[in-house]
């Protein structure tokens, strides 16, 4: 996350993969998948959130306070 964007907006990776985000923006964001299956809460400028992707599928998500920050996992069968 920087200056309001995911960035990448758009990712590929296999099943049980682990994603790492970083908060390199001044303010709070969450990371939260569109249909409230998980959520990381508030993450400060400079920390960190995992999440792993054990299913294969599309996850479209956004942060919470900034609607308009939007991006989309496709996780697919190792």
């Amino acid at each position: 996350m920087r200056t309001m964007t995911f960035e990448p907006k758009r990712i590929e990776i296999a099943a049980g993969t682990t994603v790492r985000w970083t908060n390199n923006d001044q303010l709070v964001h969450t990371i939260t998948a569109d249909d409230g299956s998980w959520d990381s809460g508030p993450i400060e400028p400079g920390k960190t959130w995992s999440h792993t992707f054990a299913q294969a599928g599309e996850f479209a998500f956004h942060c919470t306070p900034h609607p308009f920050m939007k991006a989309l996992i496709v996780v697919r069968h190792p």
